[in-house]
C-alpha cells in the first residue's frame, strides 16, 4: 500500500483543493476538524475553513457558521452584514 491511509490521503487532497480556493473542499474540511475525522479535532481550523467557504456563499458553510457561533466555537465576528437600518430606512429611530 501506498504510504498513509485513504482518510490521510483525503485529506491531504482536500487542503490541496481548499488552499486553491475550493468552497465545497473548505466546507469539508470545517466538518473533519469538527468531528475529528482524519485530523486532530481544532474548533479554530473548522471556524477558519466554514468562514472561507461561507464568505464564498457556500449555504451550508453559513449556517455552520452561526451553529459555532451559537456554541461559542468560532471566535471571529459574525460575517459582515449590513445592519437592518442601513437597509431600511423606515425602521430607523
Amino acid at each position: 500500500m501506498l504510504g498513509g491511509s485513504v482518510e490521510d490521503r483525503t485529506v491531504a487532497t482536500l487542503h490541496a483543493a481548499a488552499a486553491e480556493g475550493d468552497a465545497s473542499a473548505q466546507f469539508s474540511l470545517s466538518i473533519a476538524y469538527i468531528e475529528a475525522r482524519g485530523v486532530a479535532q481544532d474548533w479554530a481550523k473548522a471556524a477558519q475553513f466554514a468562514r472561507a467557504a461561507a464568505e464564498q456563499g457556500h449555504v451550508e458553510a453559513q449556517f455552520q457558521i452561526a451553529q459555532l457561533l451559537c456554541k461559542g466555537r468560532d471566535s471571529l465576528s459574525p460575517l459582515p452584514q449590513a445592519p437592518i437600518s442601513a437597509q431600511h430606512d423606515s425602521f430607523r429611530p
